[in-house]
């Protein structure tokens, strides 16, 4: 295969590695350090809302005299 097919792979790997283990650690770390344990979990809350996109609404069907457009 293509080396950068397989370097791309390997990389994706370590990426998911990688959040996990920030997040474990992190949830670890803030519970050892927060005076709530509600607070333990609060930046990886904002890791994870954060780095979720938001909802499109997607294409919308609109009909103008008998005819259907697509609009988005």
């Amino acid at each position: 295969m293509n080396r950068n097919l397989w370097l791309l792979a390997l990389l994706q790997g370590l990426l998911l590695t990688n959040n996990v283990t920030f997040i474990a650690i992190n949830g670890l770390v803030g519970l050892s350090l927060a005076t709530f344990g509600w607070l333990a979990t609060l930046p990886v809350m904002g890791y994870v809302v954060g780095g979720s996109p938001p909802p499109s609404p997607g294409p919308r069907r609109v009909t103008v005299d008998r005819q259907a457009f697509s609009s988005g």
